[in-house]
Parts: structure tokens; sequence; C-alpha cells
């Protein structure tokens, strides 16, 4: 009999609702109810008995289980059901440490636990805890340490800041627009020779746990690199903007977390216009940086369980570089006691806006952040649409 999955606070459900990339971070609707306890971690708990650990004590101490885990990551690791129930347990643990805390799940299959201060992305954690070293390993136990026991602090919502949403202006009538290269399709197949349907594997059901710490056939994305080096040669021939090699720089700043095959910064002529850089990595993925603070890397996730396809992030990184491009790109820094960063995406097909902040990445230098911090003072109007290139 399975052990039962009692633990934290209410009965266990289901995943949430995938977030629209139109809503902004931990906004509910009120139709949508938070889900703070979710079913499938059984597994987990039998794992915890035979190892002679109480699973209710490491439920109670965010920092125990992260260490519990990083112990015993291969082992867990060599089984995808086990992995896949640690993966829920530990999501369902950061969501009992505060009464603001939920599940979150985004388009594209990305689990996210916790709340506007801290956001543990749950897909691959055990990953990441296995190839931590003993510093990063410490480092993120006292982060959540930290945040466990500190109390929430309000979110400041960007539109009640300065009353408005950065506004895109699109191009004049009589440019070119942009318009995505033809990228020829690849046919994969699973180990019965059935061609594996990439981006409606599951169907309206959820993924099976141990998906979400699997990646194969990543090759699909290589034709992001392609999609980036249009983007370039659009921004410049339509912008007045410059191209300028940041391997090394980005390299440095990474500090080897990606493999960096090279990285391009675009620069539009006006100082009030939000630099882009384009970083290739080997997954193969692209990571754009835009303005002074915000990454989002292109595929977001890549493992099998999201189910992403070159055309749904092809899409993302298109929409994101275009929209920053017509001015559509805000952000702000430092907000709170935890000096987290904001920002705000308004696309220029009128498709939707999205959001999100957090506490900066530790890639960053104090001078950095210092920097970014001035330099966002001097910009009173926010981020403004890139200056065309004379016709």
């Amino acid at each position: 009999m399975a052990a039962a999955e009692d633990l934290f606070e209410g009965p266990p459900t289901g995943l949430p609702a995938p977030v629209r990339a139109g809503r902004a971070l931990y906004r509910q609707e009120a139709e949508e109810p938070e889900v703070r306890h979710v079913a499938g971690y059984a597994p987990f708990l039998e794992f915890c008995s035979r190892h002679n650990r109480n699973p209710a004590d490491l439920a109670a101490s965010p920092v125990n289980l992260l260490e519990f885990l990083h112990v015993h990551a291969a082992e867990l690791l060599a089984d995808p059901q086990l992995s896949g129930a640690a993966e829920v347990f530990t999501g369902n643990t950061i969501v009992a440490q505060r009464v603001d805390s939920q599940w979150r799940r985004l388009e594209g299959g990305i689990l996210e636990a916790g709340d506007h201060e801290l956001s543990l992305v749950v897909n691959g954690v055990l990953q990441r805890l296995d190839a931590a070293n003993e510093g990063q390993l410490r480092e993120f136990l006292t982060t959540v340490r930290e945040w466990a026991e500190t109390e929430p602090e309000p979110l400041p919502r960007f539109e009640e800041h300065d009353g408005n949403l950065p506004q895109p202006v699109p191009l004049p009538a009589g440019w070119t627009p942009y318009v995505r290269p033809d990228i020829p399709g690849e046919v994969y197949r699973d180990a019965d020779g059935e061609q594996i349907p990439y981006g409606a594997r599951w169907g309206s059901g959820d993924a099976p746990g141990g998906s979400y710490s699997v990646t194969s056939n990543t090759e699909r994305f290589a034709g992001l690199h392609t999609v980036a080096d249009s983007l370039i040669d659009y921004l410049v021939s339509t912008y007045a903007a410059s191209t300028s090699d940041v391997t090394a720089e980005t390299e440095a700043r990474m500090r080897g977390q990606v493999s960096v095959l090279r990285a391009v910064r675009v620069d539009p002529a006006s100082p009030d216009a939000a630099p882009l850089v384009f970083t290739y990595t080997d997954f193969p993925g692209v990571l754009l940086h835009s303005g002074l603070l915000h990454s989002t890397p292109f595929p977001s996730c890549g493992c099998d369980a999201c189910d992403e396809t070159l055309d749904s992030e092809a899409t993302g990184l298109e929409q994101q570089v275009l929209a920053v491009a017509a001015g559509g790109f805000a952000e702000r820094y430092p907000l709170g006691r935890h000096r987290r960063a904001e920002y705000q995406l308004v696309r220029v097909d009128g498709s939707g806006w999205e959001g999100g902040g957090g506490e900066p990445s530790h890639d960053y230098t104090e001078d950095q952040l210092l920097r970014a911090e001035r330099t966002l003072e001097l910009l009173p109007n926010g981020w403004q649409p890139w200056p065309l290139r004379q016709q």
C-alpha cells in the first residue's frame, strides 16, 4: 500500500492550469484557486523511510530537505518515478513555508513553487543539486533559509508604481517587417519507430513525472541559432544599431553555468533604448539578455515534460526581441528590502504582455548592479523605442 500523502495543507490535488504568457508573476485571477498541495510524492515518502529519515521532518525544513536530496541525488535520479516524486515533495515543502506561496505552471511546462520573493523551478532540481559544488550548495541553502524565516514583503505592482505599462511603437508604413527564415523540419521517432509529436505529446493531461528529468532530441532546437542570426541582421538593417562580439565577457559572467558558443551584443544608437545580447549555447539554444538585468532562455527548459518545439521557442524569442526594439520593454531595480528587479514586456502585435520579478541573478557583481541602478535612475520615462535607420 502506498504511503498516505497527508503531510501538507489540505487534500492533495493536481497541478495548476498553465499561466498564460499575458499574465504577470503570482497575480492570480479570482476564479483560479491557489494550489498548495500537489499529489504524487508517495514513492519519495517510502524512500525516506528506507533511509531512516522522517519525511515530516524534511517537510518542515526546506534546508534539511535540500541537503538530503543533495546527498541522495544520484540514487533518486536513477529512478524517473522516484525523482519525479521527490520534485513534487520539494515543491510542496517550499510552498508550505509561507502563506502567500503556491504552485505555478507556466506555458511550456515549467513548474515553480514559492512566491514573488523566491520561486524555485521544480523541474530538474535534483540535477542542479547533484551538480552543485559545496560553495554553490551553501549559497543556495542560505537563500532558502533566509526566505523561509522572513515575513513576506508585499509585491509592488509595476502599474501601480507609474500608472503605465510600456507602449511599443510599431514600425511605420513602408518598412519591411521581420520574417522568420525557412528552417527545415526534422522528424524524431521513439524506440518503437513512432514519430514523436513534440508540442502535443501529453494532450490535455499531465506529463509523466519521470519525463521532467529527461532531455531527448535537443537538436530540434538548433534552428534557434538561425532565428537569432536572422533577428540580429534584421535589427541592424532596420534600426540605427551596431553589433559587437561579447563572448569572452559573457562566458566570464555565466561562470560555466552554460556552455557559450558565442555571444553578440546589439546596441541601439540611442542611450535610452535597451540593448540586447544574444548568447548562443550548445544545448542548443539562445539566452536572450534584455536591457540591464533580464535574461530569458530559449528553450525555457528543454526537458521532455515541457514538450517545447522549435516553433514555440522561436516565436517567444522573436516576440521579445521585437518588443524590446519597439519600446515595449520596461524594468525597475531595486525594489523592497531584497532589492528585487522587475520587468514588463508588451508585445508589438498586441497579443498580450508578461512580467515578473525577483532578486537579480548572482551572476551580477555589485558594480554591475550599481551601474544598473544608476542607469535606470537616468531613465525617467523608461526604455524608449530604438531609432530607425535612415532610409
